[in-house]
């Protein structure tokens, strides 16, 4: 393998463990493994993906999804907008 295609390998490694960074730090607060908490993230995509293309507001996917997760709407609002600020 030459210089280049080492150092690109490198460059993909990490930019692979930058996309995890915030899916394994959550998967750990919530003490399940990093595929569980992935797999779930993937469903709750999808769903609010579903939501936004129904045209729905920002209001009732939060609705929607809180009652998919079993927590509260406000509490897991503040949530989302903190984790927004954060990036």
């Amino acid at each position: 393998m030459g210089s280049l295609a080492r150092r690109l390998s490198a460059l993909e490694d990490v930019a692979e463990a930058a996309r995890l960074r915030h899916y394994r730090a959550a998967a750990a607060g919530a003490g399940v493994p990093v595929e569980e908490f992935m797999a779930l993230a993937g469903e709750f995509e999808q769903l609010v993906d579903r939501l936004q293309a129904q045209g729905r507001s920002f209001r009732e996917i939060i609705g929607a999804v809180a009652a998919k997760a079993g927590v509260d709407p406000d509490d897991l609002e503040r949530q989302a907008i903190a984790l927004a600020d954060s990036w």
